[in-house]
């Protein structure tokens, strides 16, 4: 175990709880992601990255509602990354994006809790950042670039209450606290519900100490500003009127589905999951006490969960009510934090609790914590099964896509399935040469055609040539593994490739290649030396990918195979973007980062300095 100063320390931790949170979903993205924009992440490539490339985006293209959401920041966040990434939209690099704005979130999260709670409770703080942060049960935000949104309205609520609510007005602290809550009132419809909950919890103050009621007036007003700026947008937003709740009935059930998570199937376990904040909110009320900074960042954390939830249930409870889906998971999982630490502050002296709740409460700790555990297992295996059917739906989807924009029959995206809602109009803007300019290296494949001397006896490479256990990648592949197996050799040639307008090429392989006798080179017309091109590793009869800086001249791909026991096989070189190269690396190092977190924490932890959470003590 590693000995250094407690401050130091927690801060290593911490690190190493982020590390493999950052890992567990990037490993995710690195397994199950397929690289094709889905469903509404096409609107952005329509509406704002297409009239960007035409330069003729306007505000009016970034801040327009797409339904009741205003989701600027995504959009700018979108357009921020394909600018970077050579003017090439990838929807993993959106993921890979938001996997880093999580972390951080995580992050942040740890250090708000750490300054608010104690430094007594750091080892609870990681250990919840670890749980509600590493398993992935919120899969589908992350594998789904457009959900950047939702990651944004994490972190900006956090630094909301963080700034307005723990700090004094006018320090550097509040006025990131006013940003981020202006900056959330306009990335999502219920972004504005940061700022309300400040306001109620500022009126709270104002009441109960009115002595000290002027330094709470600025940010009052200005929260009561930029509400009801963020409500004018709201009302004024067009609105998705047959998914929102058509009765009381189904409106009550559903909020009962989502306070119970993570058993979201027994809407009656919400009174027992709440329990804690209900009744640490309902005894700060009855004693009529200025909050202390624990108490008001539980407050307004969990407020916030609990208006989240009823907008959820509200606006998304058409029909029979509904069960949350697993996009809304991660911020219900901050409603957990808030009950947990609510646990602890009920045992404070100055809450007085009768002997009789006394006793008993270290038991309801430990029930409620074993529920949490076991209902977020659940979800998590219940999930598997949906995780690789989306995988084979997008791949589906891909296929089809790929197929039109070869031939342009519509029927493919009619009849077979499209990731995109309206066919005609995805059909539409696909047909437009500058739009498909800027698509995923995965929707801009030429096949590669063999030269006329490549398909004399000598050439073992044949489509699909590849060891029969190797996973099918949807595109043209020729390989060396043919009818005789491994035992043919020989050469093969492509015809002249014209290089792509984007920084590097990636070329796809899988096999023995780099291993003697094995060769794949680029030959740029012009240049005397082939560009020999070797995997980092072993691909096998997986798939590993090989970036080179894209020649500046045509090219042809020569593939020589002079070895009777081994094979290898090669897809069409295809143009990225810098961010699109960095990210494949980052996922290809994923579990490597888990390793090094799990290490890591081990190292650095001391089971025995764990706290109890239930201790009636007051707070250092």
């Amino acid at each position: 175990m590693l000995e250094l100063p407690n401050n130091l320390k927690f801060y290593f931790r911490l690190l190493a709880v982020t590390m493999v949170i950052l890992g567990a979903r990037l490993w995710l993205i690195d397994t199950q992601s397929v690289l094709l924009p889905y469903y509404d992440e096409w609107e952005v490539g329509f509406y704002t990255l297409l009239p960007w490339l035409g330069d003729h985006l306007t505000w009016l293209n970034i801040i327009i509602p797409y339904g009741e959401h205003p989701i600027a920041l995504t959009r700018l966040l979108t357009l921020g990354l394909t600018i970077l990434n050579d003017n090439q939209w990838d929807s993993v690099v959106s993921m890979v994006a938001n996997a880093f704005i999580y972390a951080t979130t995580i992050f942040i999260f740890a250090l708000i809790l750490r300054d608010s709670q104690g430094k007594h409770l750091e080892n609870w703080i990681l250990l919840t950042m670890l749980i509600i942060g590493a398993i992935p049960f919120g899969w589908i935000n992350i594998l789904w670039g457009f959900q950047s949104s939702w990651y944004l309205m994490l972190l900006l609520t956090l630094l909301t209450f963080w700034g307005l609510l723990l700090y004094e007005m006018f320090t550097w602290q509040w006025w990131l606290g006013i940003s981020s809550g202006v900056l959330v009132s306009f990335n999502l419809a219920s972004g504005f519900f940061a700022l309300i909950v400040v306001i109620t919890i500022k009126l709270y103050e104002v009441i109960v100490a009115k002595e000290q009621a002027p330094r709470h007036y600025p940010t009052l007003l200005l929260g009561i500003i930029f509400t009801t700026l963020g409500l004018i947008q709201f009302i004024c937003a067009p609105k998705h009127g047959e998914l929102y709740s058509k009765d009381f009935h189904t409106f009550f059930w559903s909020l009962l589905k989502f306070l119970a998570w993570p058993w979201i199937d027994y809407p009656l376990l919400s009174l027992f999951m709440y329990l804690p904040f209900v009744a640490l909110v309902g005894k700060l009320l009855w004693l009529r006490r200025d909050p202390s900074r624990a108490e008001l960042f539980l407050l307004a954390l969990g407020g916030w969960i609990i208006l989240q939830t009823i907008a959820m249930a509200f606006a998304r409870g058409a029909g029979e009510g509904v069960h949350p889906i697993a996009r809304y998971w991660e911020i219900m999982s901050f409603g957990i934090v808030a009950n947990l630490f609510s646990f602890h502050l009920l045992t404070q002296p100055w809450y007085n609790l009768p002997q009789l709740i006394q006793r008993p409460l270290n038991a309801v700790v430990k029930v409620w914590g074993v529920l949490v555990l076991a209902g977020i297992y659940v979800l998590t295996i219940q999930a598997l099964p949906d995780i690789k059917a989306t995988k084979m739906m997008y791949r589906n989807y891909l296929t089809n896509v790929r197929t039109f924009i070869s031939t342009d029959n519509f029927n493919i995206l009619r009849q077979q399935g499209t990731p995109y809602p309206f066919p005609e109009v995805l059909a539409h803007f696909l047909k437009l040469p500058r739009f498909r300019s800027l698509l995923p290296s995965s929707l801009a494949i030429t096949p590669l055609i063999p030269a006329s001397d490549s398909s004399s006896s000598d050439n073992p490479f044949v489509p699909n040539g590849f060891y029969p256990t190797t996973k099918q990648r949807g595109e043209e592949v020729w390989g060396s593994y043919n009818g005789l197996g491994n035992l043919a050799v020989g050469r093969f040639n492509s015809v002249t490739i014209k290089p792509t307008r984007h920084r590097f090429l990636e070329i796809p392989v899988s096999g023995y290649l780099s291993q003697t006798d094995l060769i794949l080179s680029l030959e740029v017309q012009g240049e005397e030396q082939a560009i020999k091109l070797t995997p980092h590793r072993l691909a096998r009869e997986g798939w590993v990918s090989i970036f080179v800086r894209n020649p500046k001249q045509p090219f042809k791909i020569v593939a020589e195979d002079q070895r009777q026991d081994l094979w290898f096989a090669f897809a069409m070189p295809r143009g990225v973007g810098r961010l699109s190269m960095y990210s494949q690396y980052l996922l290809e190092s994923a579990q490597i980062m888990l390793v090094i977190g799990f290490v890591l924490i081990i190292l650095l932890l001391k089971v025995t300095v764990f706290e109890p959470l239930t201790r009636f003590e007051s707070l250092p």
